[in-house]
């Protein structure tokens, strides 16, 4: 039996948080893409999460199906300006990875230091939604700090929450992609991870291990949730 993330329903939920008016803006032109993948699981993992990208991004009608390993993606009715971002957003492969947050203020600090002025301005900006478009260049100004097999992903605000910030973590991840049977959007809305019977006890296994500490979901190399682990999962 496949075992369902109590990370998902409610954390993943953080995902919709910020409201941002449509990036592809509405035209006459089209777009077809087939991605292959590794596995069928990889390829309906991905297919989930290119959907929600598409989504987010206020595209009028479109779509992404998975069949075997290969995902099959139309993009309909935008703008043909917008054409070279869509197939970027499109090629993003959707893995997705747990990592440890880490709390060492030196490391933070040295970290932090390696930022532009201008993208430390951005990340600490309270109360800003900061619209994808801007958010795009800060998500790959950060995948460029490294400190000592560490790195800083970006945490857009949840319900709730006053604005964007920067979480440090462990570059290598605790789990990826290879623990999961399913990623899926549950009828709330919210989207639910479903472990394989492996994937399940290795994750009982951190979450155990991580008592007490922060475990930060990336997907897009963004933080889909960061939960307190208050008791093994």
């Amino acid at each position: 039996m496949w075992g369902r993330a109590i990370v998902a329903a409610a954390a993943l939920t953080a995902c919709k948080a910020v409201v941002e008016p449509p990036l592809v803006p509405p035209g006459e032109a089209s777009l077809d893409r087939v991605l292959e993948f590794p596995n069928p699981n990889h390829a309906k993992q991905s297919a989930t999460i290119i959907t929600e990208r598409l989504r987010k991004l206020g595209a009028a009608d479109y779509s992404a199906t998975a069949r075997d390993r290969e995902v099959k993606v139309n993009v309909q009715g935008f703008d043909p300006s917008a054409t070279p971002f869509l197939n970027r957003v499109i090629s993003m492969r959707g893995r997705i990875t747990f990592h440890q947050v880490v709390g060492d203020s030196d490391l933070l600090e040295q970290a932090w230091s390696r930022l532009s002025p201008e993208d430390r301005d951005r990340v600490i900006l309270r109360g800003s939604t900061l619209s994808a478009s801007a958010r795009q260049p800060l998500v790959d100004a950060l995948q460029k700090v490294e400190v000592s097999g560490h790195r800083l992903v970006l945490k857009p605000p949840y319900r709730g929450e006053a604005g964007f910030e920067a979480l440090l973590v462990i570059t290598d991840p605790e789990l990826d992609n290879t623990a999961l049977h399913e990623v899926r959007r549950a009828r709330t809305g919210a989207i639910e991870l479903v472990f394989t019977d492996d994937g399940k006890e290795a994750f009982a296994r951190l979450t155990k291990s991580l008592h007490g500490q922060q475990l930060a979901v990336v997907a897009d190399a963004q933080i889909w949730t960061a939960p307190m682990l208050q008791e093994p999962l």
